[in-house]
């Protein structure tokens, strides 16, 4: 949620430009407002991988994800104040790969595959804009489960811009999870025009997104979700065979 209201002053907090509904410019009658950085990036795209540039240095990333610049730049500001020079900060930035469901990747012959954990619709637009960044036919796995840790409400993925699927080259959408019918619905009523394949065993449904070959699975497990999906997506593309 958006912060509103400066808590000192009570009043009003305005903003110039806001991303991911509470990062941006903003400032307010009291004088309270965002400070000139001392850090900043010129330049970033995304292949789907990130490629961004902070004070004229030009770092290769193995992460993807528009959001994961500002978690960049963070990292880059920690590491300039403690001293270490940009050489020792590429060899760092261009070796991380995450290993923890957050936005990992896996190749195996032509066969890749991104996951990303969503657990909120912010969460879920950002897995969704990746899709839109890569080049070539898409299969998404989305699982949703509503066990005690992931919370029994589910109508979070009412709030999620879904129709973003509307305009990519999917070869089809796999739903599964204790939730997959909801996830089905919300498919139907944003009017995603591909085949929808229901299979509510995670385990199952990640083995046969690993069936479309030609084609890169999106996966998007919600909390409970994560782990059967890692570990199936890990069994598949270290042993090249199903769990």
């Amino acid at each position: 949620m958006r912060a509103s209201i400066v808590l000192i002053a009570d009043k009003l907090l305005h903003y110039d430009y806001i991303h991911y509904n509470q990062i941006g410019h903003y400032h307010c009658n009291c004088g309270f407002k965002r400070e000139a950085t001392k850090y900043e990036v010129s330049h970033f795209d995304l292949t789907p991988f990130i490629n961004i540039s902070i004070e004229n240095e030009m770092f290769n990333m193995k992460i993807a994800g528009d959001f994961n610049a500002y978690n960049t730049i963070a990292a880059y500001t920690v590491l300039r104040e403690l001293g270490l020079n940009n050489d020792a900060i590429r060899r760092g930035f261009e070796t991380y790969t995450s290993n923890n469901g957050r936005m990992q990747y896996f190749r195996k012959d032509s066969k890749e595959a991104m996951i990303n954990l969503a657990k909120n619709p912010a969460g879920m637009n950002a897995s969704l804009s990746v899709g839109e960044q890569l080049e070539g036919r898409k299969v998404y796995l989305m699982s949703l489960n509503d066990n005690a840790a992931d919370g029994k409400d589910t109508s979070w993925i009412y709030d999620a811009d879904f129709e973003k699927l509307i305009r990519q080259d999917i070869e089809a959408i796999i739903v599964t999870g204790t939730r997959a019918e909801e996830l089905q619905l919300r498919l139907k009523l944003a009017e995603v025009n591909v085949p929808i394949i229901l299979e509510k065993d995670i385990y199952k449904a990640t083995a046969k997104s690993m069936e479309f070959k030609e084609s890169f699975t999106v996966a998007i497990p919600n909390y409970t979700s994560l782990t059967p999906m890692l570990s199936q997506l890990n069994h598949s593309f270290e042993e090249g065979k199903d769990k």
